[in-house]
């Protein structure tokens, strides 16, 4: 059942830019729609053809996995950057106040801070297989 969704969305009707912003409009839906819909979410937020299988792994928390490993890696330099941003953008939403718990869930410097100071950048090697019993496990 579960895979067939995954199809259907894979399968719906690419749609534009402006019919997706109508559909985010839109409270009562058609059948079809919401599978549009989610389509062309995950076609603008990974910009790649959506699959079955990228809707199963957007289901499973895949893109803030992904953005983790991009500012721990290359996105380094842009991390600071970006979450000044994100600050500046809910102050002016707030009308220069800050909701706490929304502020810190939307801050990514301190998790990419705690992680280089745990060293775990050594463990994202492409293509390495690690195990408990590893030298570099133990001593992290």
């Amino acid at each position: 059942m579960y895979s067939a969704e995954c199809q259907a969305i894979a399968d719906s009707p690419t749609i534009s830019d402006a019919e997706l912003k109508k559909l985010e409009d839109t409270r009562a839906k058609i059948k079809t729609e919401p599978h549009q819909q989610r389509k062309a979410e995950l076609s603008r937020r990974y910009e790649i053809d959506v699959t079955p299988d990228l809707v199963e792994k957007d289901d499973d928390g895949w893109y803030p996995q992904l953005r983790m490993h991009y500012y721990l890696t290359l996105g380094r330099e842009f991390l600071t950057t970006r979450d000044a941003k994100r600050a500046k953008a809910q102050l002016e939403l707030g009308k220069n106040s800050l909701w706490k718990p929304d502020f810190n869930k939307g801050q990514l410097l301190p998790a990419v801070l705690l992680l280089e100071n745990l060293n775990l950048l050594q463990f994202l090697t492409p293509g390495e297989h690690l195990r408990g019993s590893d030298e570099a496990i133990i001593l992290a």
